[in-house]
């Protein structure tokens, strides 16, 4: 849940394909020593693979994709010291707000951008449903299949570029009455 982790492993995403240190570093705008240690870590944890590995130039170039399409945020370790469970919720605190404004700014952007006189296309909602673990599961896998960057696509003159962002999350009981103190 390290927010810088979290931006190394955006980069294999938005690049769909095996990177070395080196790549995701230049992507970056980072030294590849600073990388290396994330990635490895990254490794260590399951969340990267090395899945080859090629001599260029006599060095030996290390490829390492994610081992998931997405990875959930959760703590279910009830029996986390305060500090530790502190610095778990300033990193995923850390995270929402990184992407949250990230979305938000492109789409006010994209707002403001648009021509005088043209279309602006952009849908926001924010609503409190009921539903069950299945629904949430089932909603969970439809959402998944449009959030999987595929490159190709980029070709199809047909396909125009969207930000995607989502969040279910469970209300739990009393939240609101905490928020209004």
């Amino acid at each position: 849940m390290d927010p810088y982790r979290l931006d190394i492993l955006e980069t294999f995403y938005k690049q769909n394909k095996p990177l070395t240190v080196k790549l995701v570093a230049d992507a970056l705008g980072e030294t590849p020593a600073k990388v290396h240690y994330h990635v490895k870590k990254l490794e260590k944890n399951g969340i990267l693979v090395l899945v080859f590995t090629k001599e260029i130039n006599g060095i030996l170039a290390k490829y390492y994709e994610p081992t998931a399409e997405n990875f959930v945020m959760r703590n279910r370790d009830k029996k986390l010291d305060s500090q530790m469970n502190m610095y778990l919720r300033n990193n995923i605190e850390s995270v929402l707000d990184k992407e949250f404004n990230e979305t938000k700014n492109l789409f006010i952007k994209s707002l403001r951008e648009c021509p005088e006189g043209e279309r602006f296309e952009g849908h926001f909602a924010s609503e409190r449903v009921y539903l069950t673990q299945e629904e949430v599961k089932e909603i969970n896998e439809f959402l998944h299949r449009f959030s999987r960057v595929d490159e190709t696509l980029k070709e199809d003159k047909n396909r125009k570029e969207y930000q995607f962002l989502y969040t279910i999350l469970e209300i739990l009981d009393g939240i609101d009455d905490q928020e209004d103190e």
